[in-house]
């Protein structure tokens, strides 16, 4: 589901804001279940701030989460590549 959902919503840049917190949860989700083990919670802030989730990716989803209240709907954005080793 993931992987369909980073091919859908993220293989061309811009993105729809909407559309990379799709992938994003999707993500987080699947690391979520490899971490624990149990199943994901359904809200997006709880998966964001497991203790799996460093600080450069939350800095990464506030500043995404920002952007799409700042948007419209159909608005887009180009998405900053991870530049870790």
């Amino acid at each position: 589901m993931a992987k369909g959902k980073f091919e859908e919503r993220l293989a061309n840049d811009p993105v729809r804001l909407k559309g990379a917190f799709y992938a994003l949860r999707s993500l987080l989700a699947c690391r979520w279940i490899k971490q624990s083990g149990t199943q994901p919670p359904t809200e997006f802030t709880r998966l964001a701030a497991a203790q799996w989730v460093d600080a450069s990716e939350r800095e990464m989803i506030s500043a995404l989460m920002a952007a799409k209240t700042a948007a419209k709907e159909s608005d887009r954005t180009p998405l900053e590549p991870d530049t870790r080793a």
